[in-house]
C-alpha cells in the first residue's frame, strides 16, 4: 500500500515539475517572439498576471519599492516619449496610492499616522489656498496635481503598517536605483555626454536630468548604502557595498554638483559623530577617498576654486534679489509656484544673470517668498517634529537606521539651501521614511506588549 502510495506522489510531482517547465518554455517563446518582433502589447499581456498579483501581494515592496527604485530617473521616464509627457512615476505613484488604500482597507493595515504629518498637511493646503492671492493663479493652479500628488503618497505611506522586511527590501531597491543612476552617469560623462558645460548627468533623446537635482537625488541612497556597509561583518560583502558607494559618490562628482557634495559632507559627518567605531570609519573614508581620487575631474575642483568668485554661479546676486521678494511678499508669499513672478520684479538686483523670471535657487527661500513667512513656519515645524521622530529612542536593533535617517536628514537640508527641491520626490522620500521606520518601531513595541501579556495572562491561570 505503502508503495502505490510513494508511486502517486512521484507522478504528481512529476506532472507537477512537467507543468513549470513547460509553462516556463513558453513564456521563453512568447517574450523572445515579442522581443524580435516588438510585440510589446504581447508582452505586458504575457507578464500582467504576475505584476497584478505582485502589486496585490507585495505592493510595499513591488510598486513602492519600484517607485524609489526610479526616483534618480524620474525625467527621463515619460510615457509619451517627449521632455514634457506625463512622468511614468507619476503613474506609478497614483497606482502605488490606489493599491495601498485598497489592500490597507481590506487588511485593516491602515493607522492614524504620527501627529508629525499634521504640518505637512497644512503646509500644503496652505500652499493650494495661495491661489486666492496669487500674482497668477493659474501658474500656482499647475502645481496643484504635483503637490496633491506627493502630499497623499505621503499621507498614505504614513498610515500603512509596513514589515520590517518590507522596509529593508524597499532600502536595497534605493540602492540599487542609485547604483543604477551612478553607472549611467559615468558611462555618459566617460561617451562625452554632458547637460552643462562637462557636467554629467543622465540624458536619454531629448529628456534630460538637470545635474544639480540628480546630485540631490544620490543623498538619500548614500546614506542608505552606508548603513548597509556598517550593518555587514563579511568582508567581501562591504568591499562590494564601499565600491557601490564610490560609484554613487563618483557620479555626484561628475555632475558637479556643490551643494550635493556638501550635503555628502553632512552625511560623512553625522555617521562620524553617530558611529562608536570611529575609526573603522574614518579608514574606510580614507580608502574611498584614495579610490576616488584620481577619477575627480579639473572642472570640479575649479568650480569649487572659483565659487567664491561667482558667487556659486550666480546664486548670491540671485538671492539678493530674492531678498527683496521676501520683504514684499513677507506675510501670505506670492503665491505657490509664483517665485519666478516676483523674481522679475526685482530682477536688476540680480547683476549677475540676465535671466528673469528665476526659480530662487534655494528651497527655505522659495517658501518664504511663495509661501511668506506663515508657510514658512509650518514647514520648520514640518521639518522639526520630524526630527524628533529620529531623535526618539528605539531598540538597539534599529539605531543604525536612525542614524542613517540623520545623516540624510541632515544632508537633505543642507543641500537645500542650494536648490529648489521643496516639491521634487526625493526630498518627500526622507519624510516617508521617518514615518515608517517610527510605524515598524511602533508594530515591534506593539508585539512584544501583546506578547508579555498573553504570558503573564497563561501564568496567572497556572
Amino acid at each position: 500500500m505503502n508503495a502505490i502510495t510513494n508511486a502517486a506522489k512521484e507522478r504528481m510531482t512529476f506532472h507537477k515539475y512537467s507543468i513549470w517547465i513547460v509553462l516556463a518554455i513558453f513564456i521563453a517563446m512568447i517574450t523572445a517572439y515579442a522581443i524580435v518582433e516588438k510585440k510589446w502589447l504581447y508582452l505586458g499581456a504575457l507578464f500582467a498576471p504576475f505584476l497584478i498579483y505582485l502589486c496585490i501581494k507585495k505592493p510595499f515592496i513591488f510598486l513602492l519599492g519600484l517607485y524609489v527604485l526610479l526616483l534618480p530617473l524620474d525625467s527621463l521616464l515619460s510615457v509619451t516619449g517627449g521632455p514634457e509627457g506625463q512622468q511614468f512615476i507619476k503613474i506609478l505613484g497614483i497606482l502605488t496610492i490606489i493599491v495601498l488604500v485598497l489592500k490597507g482597507s481590506f487588511e485593516r493595515k491602515l493607522k492614524r499616522p504620527d501627529h508629525a504629518v499634521l504640518y505637512w498637511v497644512l503646509f500644503t493646503m496652505f500652499g493650494l489656498v495661495s491661489i486666492v492671492w496669487a500674482i497668477d493663479p493659474v501658474i500656482a493652479q499647475n502645481r496643484f496635481s504635483t503637490a496633491i500628488g506627493m502630499l497623499v503618497l505621503y499621507l498614505v505611506v504614513a498610515s500603512y503598517e509596513i514589515e520590517k522586511n518590507e522596509f529593508n527590501a524597499m532600502k536595497t531597491l534605493i540602492i540599487a536605483g542609485g547604483l543604477l543612476a551612478a553607472i549611467a552617469t559615468i558611462y555618459n560623462y566617460q561617451s562625452g555626454v554632458f547637460k552643462v558645460a562637462q557636467r554629467a548627468s543622465l540624458k536619454f533623446g531629448e529628456a534630460s536630468v538637470n545635474p544639480n537635482l540628480l546630485g540631490f537625488s544620490l543623498l538619500i541612497p548614500i546614506s542608505v548604502c552606508a548603513e548597509m556597509m556598517f550593518n555587514q561583518n563579511k568582508k567581501i560583502i562591504k568591499i562590494f557595498i564601499a565600491i557601490v558607494l564610490a560609484l554613487m559618490l563618483l557620479a555626484i562628482i561628475l555632475t558637479g554638483s556643490r551643494g550635493s557634495m556638501l550635503g555628502v559632507v553632512a552625511i560623512f559627518i553625522v555617521y562620524f559623530l553617530s558611529i562608536k567605531k570611529k575609526l573603522s570609519f574614518v579608514t574606510i573614508v580614507i580608502i574611498v577617498g584614495i579610490i576616488l581620487l584620481p577619477f575627480i575631474p579639473d572642472f570640479f575642483i575649479e568650480r569649487w576654486e572659483t565659487s567664491i568668485e561667482t558667487g556659486g554661479s550666480g546664486r548670491t546676486s540671485i538671492w539678493y534679489a530674492g531678498l527683496m521678494v521676501v520683504k514684499k511678499y513677507w506675510l501670505l508669499g506670492a503665491g505657490l509656484n509664483n517665485f519666478p513672478l516676483a523674481f522679475n520684479e526685482f530682477a536688476d538686483y540680480a547683476t549677475a544673470t540676465i535671466y528673469r523670471f528665476r526659480d530662487p535657487h534655494n528651497t527655505y527661500m522659495g517658501i518664504l517668498g511663495e509661501l511668506g513667512i506663515i508657510g514658512f513656519i509650518l514647514a520648520i515645524f514640518g521639518v522639526w517634529r520630524h526630527y524628533k521622530i529620529i531623535k526618539r529612542r528605539c531598540p538597539k536593533i534599529y539605531q543604525n537606521t536612525q542614524i542613517m535617517l540623520k545623516a540624510a536628514f541632515w544632508a537633505v537640508l543642507v543641500s537645500s539651501f542650494f536648490g529648489s527641491y521643496l516639491w521634487k520626490k526625493s526630498f518627500w522620500l526622507l519624510w516617508m521614511m521617518i514615518v515608517m521606520h517610527r510605524n515598524i518601531i511602533e508594530m515591534e513595541i506593539d508585539k512584544n506588549k501583546a506578547i508579555i501579556d498573553s504570558m503573564t495572562f497563561v501564568a496567572g491561570k497556572k
